[in-house]
């Protein structure tokens, strides 16, 4: 519980949400496996649709990894479900079922 509050308080703080590692992934692509810091991020990430150097947006990384609630949450909030990765998948073919 407290790395969900740190995280919060870094995000308040204006801690950027659009700052990519080494592989391109921004902090709501790492964030996508917790939801409590999902919703966090996404409250303050001004591209939910962002892509890694695998053309994956954080909606890919969660639905690659079978994280449904994660994947509902971001769609809820506006991402997007039809942008294709490096391998030609969308998330809808990935979980069509969402």
């Amino acid at each position: 519980m407290q790395k969900f509050h740190f995280a919060r308080i870094l995000l308040e703080a204006g801690a950027s949400t659009q700052l990519q590692n080494s592989k391109g992934n921004t902090p709501i692509h790492l964030a996508e496996y917790k939801t409590a810091i999902l919703e966090d991020v996404v409250k303050y990430s001004k591209d939910l649709n962002t892509q890694n150097i695998a053309l994956q947006t954080p909606m890919h990384v969660a639905a690659y990894k079978g994280h449904k609630s994660c994947v509902k949450a971001l769609k809820e909030a506006g991402a997007r479900d039809d942008i294709m990765d490096k391998a030609g998948k969308t998330v809808s073919e990935i979980l069509p079922s969402i």
